[in-house]
């Protein structure tokens, strides 16, 4: 038998895809987001996880555009141009 229970907090915070996360410092998780044309590295807090998003907070804002897939291939500094933009 199983019992599925869904339970609403109301907290601050960010959906993401999964896939966009990367393991960050101090039990933190990391975000690689385009700033004005480069990579730079947003530190959060993973909250929750349903299906293939994760719940975040932390230096993330809302504007920030993430870069949600090959996140191995980036590095903070580099130069990148934003395209294929998703909402979250």
């Amino acid at each position: 038998m199983r019992l599925a229970v869904t339970e609403q907090v109301a907290q601050a915070g960010f959906w993401v895809p999964t896939t966009a996360l990367t393991r960050g410092t101090r039990g933190l998780w990391s975000l690689f987001v385009a700033e004005e044309g480069a990579v730079e590295r947003r530190d959060v807090e993973l909250l929750d996880n349903v299906g293939t998003n994760s719940f975040v907070r932390g230096t993330l804002g809302p504007e920030d555009k993430i870069i949600t897939s090959g996140t191995h291939r980036v590095v903070v500094g580099q130069k990148v141009a934003a395209q294929n933009l998703l909402d979250y």
